[in-house]
């Protein structure tokens, strides 16, 4: 992830993808500590998509993760604490 965040910094568009990965990754987890690694990275990614002006494709991809793992009580805790982009918008 070292390289991914020293490629962001110059190239936030194609980062954004490899964060996304890492993400999903996190998520599979299914342990709490996973979930707050995701995050972690949500909070990450959310920056790269606000360099390039893309702040509502992020608030989309966060309503994308919550409604594909609606079922994980836990993340879905964690994805709300954070008040990240997406947050209360509950749309499944």
């Amino acid at each position: 992830m070292t390289l991914a965040r020293q490629w962001a910094q110059e190239h936030p568009r194609d980062a954004i993808p490899v964060f996304c990965r890492q993400v999903e990754a996190a998520v599979a987890v299914t342990k709490r500590e996973g979930y707050e690694q995701a995050v972690s990275l949500l909070t990450e990614v959310s920056g790269c998509y606000e360099r390039v002006g893309a702040s509502a494709e992020f608030a989309e991809y966060v309503r994308s993760l919550r409604a594909a793992h609606r079922r994980k009580r836990n993340f879905i805790a964690t994805l709300d604490a954070a008040r990240l982009p997406g947050y209360g918008d509950h749309r499944y």
